[in-house]
């Protein structure tokens, strides 16, 4: 099944309990389609939570704006691979060192 960010950044999480408290949140779909789902999942989450920091561990980057929307807080990304910039297509390369 390989390695989700979601396992990877599990041992982590446990380590912030100790400091901090935390929620884990789990978006509900991983579709073109699903966008709009996971956008209104994303943020009525955050509307209802009362958060220091907002953490993004995962490829959900497209957050960003919506979640800037409903919270005044920090919101922070992890990007935990960055492999994707060494596409020979130049375009493709100048897009995703934009976001």
């Amino acid at each position: 099944m390989g390695h989700s960010i979601r396992r990877v950044f599990a041992p982590i999480e446990r380590k912030m309990r100790k400091y901090c408290e935390v929620d884990s949140i789990s978006l509900p779909n991983y579709s073109l389609r699903g966008l709009a789902l996971n956008i209104k999942t994303a943020v009525n989450a955050v509307r209802k939570g009362k958060y220091d920091v907002v953490h993004i561990t995962g490829a959900e980057h497209y957050l960003i704006p919506f979640l800037r929307l409903v919270t005044r807080n920090k919101v922070v990304v992890t990007v935990h691979d960055m492999a994707s910039l060494s596409l020979k297509s130049n375009g493709a390369r100048v897009a995703l060192k934009h976001l």
